[in-house]
C-alpha cells in the first residue's frame, strides 16, 4: 500500500469516527434533564438543532464537490482571508463590509498595505434577525468605533444604504480589488454587491464571511450572490475554509 493510499484510508477512517461521535452526542438527552429511572429508556428526545447543523454541512459539503472542487481549502476563515488577499490585483481600492472590532480588518490592512482601505460598519449591530440565535443588534458597538480598528483604515460608519452612495462620490472611479463582505444578511449583501456593482468587474476578489455551512445558509449571502450572477455577472471560487462558513470569488465578467 503507498502512502498516498495509507493517507486516504487514515483520513476515510477519521471522517467516520468524528461522524459517529457527532451522531453519538447528538442522541443524548441534555444534561440538565432528569426523567424516573423506569423511564430513563423510555424518554430520550433527540437534540434536533444539532442535526439541522449537520444537515447544513451536508449540504455546504455536496455544493462545494459541485461547484468548486478545485479551489483552495484554506480550513480556517483567517487563512482564507490571507490567501483571498494574495491574488487580488494591485490599485483598486479594498472594502471591507462588518467590521464589528477591527480584527479582520486588521489582517486586511496588513496583507494589502498598498491599497486605499475602507471600512463599513453601523457599530449599532444587526439591522434584523439573521438566526434564532442571532437576533437583531446583535454584535453592536453602541454606535462608536473600538479603539482595536486599524487607524490605516478609513472607516465610514453607518447604514451600507448611506455610507456607499457616499463612498461612490467621493472617491475616484476604478475597479475594486478586493472586497470582504462580513454582513450576514441577505438584504445587506445586496446593498453592498448592487451598490458597487459599477465597480466590481473582472479580477475583483470578494470574500464572502459566513456564506454557507448553517441553517438557512441559502437565505442570506448565499442568495444574493445568485441574484447578482443573475444580473450578468460572472465569478469563479477559489477558497473556501472547510472549518468554516466562508467562500472567496474571483469576478470573471461584468455586464454594465
Amino acid at each position: 500500500m503507498t502512502h498516498k493510499t495509507q493517507s486516504y484510508h487514515r483520513e476515510n477512517e477519521e471522517a467516520d469516527h468524528e461522524m459517529a461521535m457527532i451522531i453519538d452526542r447528538a442522541l443524548f438527552r441534555h444534561p440538565r434533564e432528569t426523567f424516573p429511572p423506569n423511564r430513563e429508556r423510555e424518554v430520550r428526545p433527540y437534540d434536533y438543532w444539532k442535526f439541522a447543523r449537520m444537515r447544513a454541512a451536508f449540504e455546504a459539503a455536496e455544493f462545494m464537490e459541485r461547484n468548486f472542487p478545485l479551489a483552495a481549502n484554506l480550513v480556517n476563515r483567517v487563512d482564507l482571508l490571507r490567501h483571498a488577499c494574495s491574488i487580488a490585483p494591485a490599485g483598486g481600492d479594498v472594502l471591507e463590509f462588518g467590521v464589528m472590532d477591527g480584527r479582520t480588518l486588521s489582517v486586511i490592512c496588513e496583507e494589502l498595505p498598498g491599497h486605499s482601505i475602507y471600512g463599513f460598519d453601523s457599530f449599532m449591530g444587526l439591522p434584523e434577525d439573521w438566526r434564532h440565535d442571532r437576533r437583531k443588534g446583535e454584535f453592536a458597538r453602541g454606535g462608536k468605533i473600538p479603539d482595536t480598528v486599524p487607524s490605516s483604515a478609513t472607516i465610514l460608519a453607518g447604514m451600507f444604504s448611506e455610507t456607499i452612495p457616499s463612498y461612490l462620490a467621493t472617491t475616484a472611479e476604478g475597479t475594486l480589488s478586493f472586497l470582504h463582505i462580513d454582513c450576514d444578511l441577505y438584504s445587506s449583501t445586496r446593498d453592498v454587491l448592487f451598490g458597487l456593482r459599477d465597480r466590481i468587474g473582472s479580477g475583483t476578489i470578494i470574500v464572502f464571511d459566513e456564506f454557507l455551512n448553517y441553517p438557512g445558509w441559502r437565505e442570506h449571502e448565499y442568495k444574493a450572490l445568485m441574484e447578482f450572477g443573475e444580473s450578468g455577472v460572472t465569478f469563479d471560487y477559489v477558497g473556501f475554509a472547510s472549518s468554516y462558513l466562508s467562500v472567496a470569488i474571483k469576478v470573471t465578467g461584468c455586464k454594465h
